[in-house]
């Protein structure tokens, strides 16, 4: 979130030759940021209380609810914490005069409280919830300002609408980007996770379709995710621009570590492998940001 507003928005915005003062103050962007470490904390909360018996088997020495915390007590948490994040978003989004975007933690809230009793019980769509639910994170960050952007700003700017439009696009890279490789390691855990799983009646990738599917699945969607980053790449290459310096970060930072991570998932075949191939897409996350930091110190749009 931080990147995306500080790094992308805001510095984009200010290429325009016009000093925006931002919709949001640091404070209340703060809050934004809770508001999502809230959701995610009680999202998690839920799926270990829904998940007890399944975390018994896959993960035994990590087991809190029900162990260390009572299952009451975790409900009490689970509901106080999406409570307070729903306030606070009430609270921004009055502040900004800007309400739609309260949807969008209710809406996580919502997914997540279903997502172990009724998403991961139907195939693929666990998957999808969560991978959306992370997509929505730069989003959520970024929406408050291109809000404002357009109401007080566009109109100022030389080809506003195009410009705002180039700002939009390069958050969409970054949600499709989140979305992507989360639905790969979404899956790549569900296999770590099989034998638990299947004690808890889900309807997993690996349960359904087998460990062969799943691999290719993973592989394909990584293989989305890299022709999206080759084409961007290639973006300055093809519109016969001499710079190179964003071709090589591209290489450096993302391609390579993907087609490694490709390898690891093509490898895959027991709980240990697929836990290496799930830590090499978390490595790619990871990347991705680095890589969106350094770009936005290079002249590549």
């Amino acid at each position: 979130m931080i990147i995306t507003r500080y790094v992308v928005v805001l510095p984009m915005a200010r290429k325009a030759g016009i000093g925006i003062e931002p919709q949001l103050s640091h404070v209340e962007f703060a809050l934004t940021i809770l508001i999502a470490v809230l959701l995610t904390a009680a999202g998690n909360i839920i799926n270990d209380y829904f998940d007890l018996r399944v975390d018994q088997i896959n993960k035994p020495d990590r087991v809190i609810v029900g162990k260390r915390i009572k299952r009451r007590v975790a409900i009490v948490l689970h509901q106080g914490l999406n409570l307070i994040a729903l306030l606070l978003a009430l609270w921004v989004c009055s502040s900004a005069h800007f309400w739609w975007p309260l949807t969008i933690p209710i809406l996580v809230a919502t997914l997540l409280w279903f997502y172990s009793p009724v998403f991961k019980k139907k195939w693929m769509i666990g998957n999808v919830v969560v991978a959306l639910c992370t997509a929505l994170v730069p989003f959520w960050a970024a929406i408050f300002d291109l809000h404002h952007m357009r109401l007080k700003y566009v109109d100022q700017w030389v080809d506003g609408e195009h410009f705002l439009s180039r700002i939009y696009l390069v958050v969409l890279i970054i949600c499709v980007s989140s979305f992507l490789l989360n639905l790969i390691r979404e899956a790549l855990k569900d296999a770590e996770d099989m034998q638990g799983d299947a004690k808890g009646a889900y309807q997993t990738l690996p349960l359904v379709s087998g460990m062969q599917w799943t691999v290719r699945y993973a592989q394909v969607i990584l293989a989305l995710y890299l022709a999206l980053m080759v084409f961007l790449a290639m973006r300055p290459v093809l519109q016969f621009q001499s710079n190179k310096v964003p071709l090589i970060i591209f290489l450096t930072l993302l391609i390579v570590p993907g087609l490694l991570s490709f390898l690891l998932i093509s490898k895959s075949s027991d709980k240990a492998s697929f836990a290496k191939a799930s830590a090499s897409v978390k490595w790619l996350m990871l990347l991705g940001l680095v890589a969106v930091v350094v770009l936005s110190r290079v002249n590549w749009n």
